[in-house]
C-alpha cells in the first residue's frame, strides 16, 4: 500500500492539483479530508465523489468532469434564496418581492372586511358563521359586487348601493389598516412570527373598537390572543415557561382586586385580556405594555376632561389602551427595555 501510493505521488505533479483548492492558492499545510483527498495526485475515489476543496470541472475521467457547481447551490437553498448575477436577475427578484407583497396586501385587505363583521356582530350577538352581509341600514342582503374590500366604497362613494344611506368610515378604514399591518409583518418577519403577530393585531384590533362601543371585551378574542401565546412558546422560544405563567398574573391578578375594591375600576375583559396577553408576552413585556397603555389611557382621560365629555367620576373604555400596550410590547419590546435601560 505504501509502495502504490509513493509511486502515485511521483507520477503526480503540481499542475494536476485542482486550481480551486486551498492548497493552490497557497494555504499551509495538508488538504482536510481522507487519505485520497490528501494526495496531491486526486487519486480517483470509489463512486462519482469530487475531490475535497475542488469546485470547479476538471478534466479526465468522469468523476473529475462532473461539476461541482451543485455544491454552492445547495448552500444557497439553505439560504431560501440567489445571488442576482446580472441586471435580469435583480428585476426578477424585484418583480417576484412585488407581486408576493400585493398579494399579502390583498389577503390583509380581505381579511379586514371579515374583521368589519366581527365588530359589528359581536356586540349586537348576531352569529358570524351563519347568514348573509347586509348593510347595516336597510338590512338589504349585498352581493358579491358590493362586497370587494375598498373599492366598493370608493365606487359607491361611501354610499349604500340600495337605500343610499352613507355608510361609516371605519370600513376601508379598518381594511386599509389590516392589509398594512400584513405587509408589514410579511416584509419585516420571519413567516412564523409574522404569522403569529398579524393574529394578535387583528384581535386586538376586533378588541379596541368592540370595546370602545360598548365597553365589553369578547372572550373570543382573549382566546385568540392565549393560543397566540401557546404558539409563540415554539416560535419564541427565549421566551420560557415560567416567565410566561409570571406574565399571566404580573398585571392581571392586581387588576383583579382592584376590581373587587374599588367598584367600576377595571372590567373583567381587562382582566382576562392582560392575562391572555401575559402568557403571550411573559412578565417583562407584560410589565412594558401595561406601563404603555397606563401612559395611553391616562392622556387620553385627561383630554375627556379637559374636553368635558366626560365627568371626574366617568368610565371610559380601557381596553384600547391595553391594545395598544400590547402590540408594540410583542414586536419592540426588546429594544424598547434596552432603551430604558441605558439610563440606569
Amino acid at each position: 500500500m505504501t509502495k502504490q501510493t509513493g509511486s502515485l505521488r511521483k507520477l503526480a505533479s503540481r499542475d494536476s492539483i485542482c486550481k480551486y483548492s486551498p492548497r493552490h492558492r497557497g494555504a499551509p499545510g495538508p488538504l482536510p479530508g481522507r487519505s485520497w483527498q490528501r494526495d496531491t495526485g486526486h487519486t480517483p475515489p470509489p463512486g462519482n465523489i469530487i475531490p475535497h476543496g475542488c469546485a470547479g470541472p476538471l478534466p479526465g475521467r468522469p468523476w473529475q468532469r462532473m461539476q461541482a457547481t451543485s455544491l454552492p447551490k445547495i448552500k444557497l437553498l439553505r439560504s431560501n434564496w440567489f445571488e442576482p448575477k446580472d441586471e435580469m436577475d435583480k428585476l426578477l427578484i424585484t418583480m417576484l418581492y412585488a407581486i408576493s407583497y400585493i398579494i399579502v396586501f390583498l389577503a390583509g385587505v380581505s381579511l379586514g372586511s371579515f374583521l368589519n363583521v366581527l365588530i359589528y356582530r359581536l356586540p349586537r350577538k348576531i352569529s358570524v358563521a351563519k347568514g348573509f352581509s347586509f348593510c347595516p341600514a336597510c338590512r338589504h342582503r349585498l352581493r358579491a359586487r358590493d362586497l370587494a374590500p375598498i373599492l366598493s366604497y370608493v365606487t359607491r362613494k361611501g354610499k349604500c348601493r340600495y337605500c343610499g344611506k352613507p355608510i361609516s368610515l371605519q370600513y376601508p378604514i379598518i381594511e386599509t389598516l389590516t392589509g398594512i399591518a400584513a405587509l408589514s409583518c410579511a416584509a419585516w418577519l420571519p413567516v412564523p412570527q409574522a404569522c403569529i403577530a398579524f393574529a394578535c393585531f387583528c384581535a386586538l384590533i376586533v378588541i379596541t373598537l368592540v370595546d370602545a362601543s360598548i365597553q365589553e371585551i369578547p372572550d373570543s378574542m382573549n382566546l385568540l390572543l392565549f393560543l397566540c401565546g401557546i404558539a409563540a412558546i415554539w416560535i419564541w422560544p427565549e421566551i420560557g415557561i415560567v416567565p410566561r405563567l409570571i406574565g399571566i398574573f404580573c398585571v392581571s391578578l392586581p387588576l383583579f382586586l382592584l376590581s373587587l375594591f374599588i367598584d367600576g375600576a377595571f372590567g373583567m375583559g381587562d382582566v382576562k385580556l392582560m392575562a391572555a396577553a401575559g402568557f403571550l408576552l411573559g412578565w417583562q413585556h407584560t410589565l412594558l405594555a401595561f406601563f404603555i397603555a397606563l401612559i395611553l389611557g391616562g392622556v387620553y382621560g385627561v383630554s375627556l376632561l379637559i374636553l368635558r365629555k366626560k365627568g371626574r367620576k366617568d368610565h371610559f373604555a380601557f381596553g384600547p389602551a391595553l391594545a395598544a400596550g400590547i402590540f408594540p410590547a410583542l414586536l419592540f419590546g426588546d429594544h424598547i427595555l434596552g432603551w430604558y435601560l441605558t439610563f440606569f
